[in-house]
């Protein structure tokens, strides 16, 4: 079994913890209008490995000519030929003399756990030959208020992990996330990873930590990087949609201390300062010499 296959059986399979409002942008779930995969007219099936975009592409180039994306205003000429699509500017569009441009083919998507929605324009049959435009409120209200569609990828995403597990097969994703272009996060089933065509995840710099020793954890999370911690609020830890805390005994940043003259050894990190059993200095964290203080 490859590392990349066994990333996708150890990425997390439980839903979000949380559920939000659906925003005015978005349909609610099971409700008429609610977003459902949704297929371009002119779309063969989807590829079998690759992601499972809102649709998969005009089946060729559109028709050379002048298109206009309702949302953004943009201007578009398209050349087969040349297998080319761009915009024109203003100047570019004059000297062309003003022709009328017809309406691009565009299709309005989001993912089903975000508010976030971007336009996708299909000029040709290949990604590269899509415009992918992620909308404000006032550009998703020039379109018409279109429903947006369930999508398993959007382009402009960050998938990534926070961690790694070792495995008999080598290191390996221990949860899976992605952020949205529209900032949203959101840890990935196994599904929703193979629908977004199984990508890569980047390791993120930092991590979630639990500081514990033995059957002693402390309450806080941190959030921690080579250069240091801090703590991590419910509010921070439901932003990242709830990545779950490796336990270790010490963070970067943190000390080991006493006062002077006195026996008793303290542990102190950005959210809380505690005394050190005898054991846990010893077995869990090395017997460090304390600071004086």
């Amino acid at each position: 079994m490859t590392v990349r296959r066994l990333a996708a059986l150890l990425l997390a399979v439980a839903p979000a913890l949380v559920a939000l409002a659906a925003p005015a942008l978005a349909a609610p779930a099971g409700a008429a209008g609610a977003p459902s995969a949704v297929v371009h007219p002119a779309v063969a099936d989807a590829e079998e490995d690759g992601p499972r975009v809102a649709a998969d592409g005009a089946a060729g180039w559109v028709a050379e000519g002048y298109y206009l994306v309702r949302a953004t205003g943009s201007v578009w000429y398209v050349d087969p030929a040349a297998d080319a699509a761009y915009t024109l500017t203003f100047q570019e569009w004059a000297e062309d003399g003003f022709p009328a441009p017809q309406p691009a083919p565009t299709d309005y998507v989001r993912y089903p756990w975000s508010p976030g929605i971007s336009a996708v324009t299909f000029f040709g049959p290949e990604r590269d030959q899509w415009a992918w435009d992620h909308l404000d409120l006032g550009q998703w209200l020039r379109a018409g208020a279109p429903a947006p569609r369930s999508a398993g990828w959007v382009e402009g995403s960050d998938f990534y992990t926070f961690g790694q597990v070792w495995t008999i097969h080598g290191w390996a994703p221990a949860e899976g996330f992605v952020q949205d272009p529209s900032g949203v996060r959101h840890k990935l089933t196994l599904a929703q990873w193979r629908d977004a065509g199984e990508p890569d995840l980047r390791l993120r710099h930092d991590r979630v930590v639990q500081v514990g020793w033995g059957g002693v954890a402390l309450p806080e999370l941190l959030l921690v990087d080579g250069a240091g911690h801090r703590v991590m609020t419910w509010t921070d830890w439901a932003a990242e949609d709830f990545p779950r805390p490796t336990r270790e005994g010490r963070v970067p940043g943190d000390s080991v201390w006493r006062h002077a003259g006195l026996p008793v050894i303290y542990y102190s990190n950005a959210a809380r300062t505690v005394p050190l059993e005898h054991l846990h200095w010893v077995f869990f964290l090395g017997s460090p010499a304390p600071e004086v203080r």
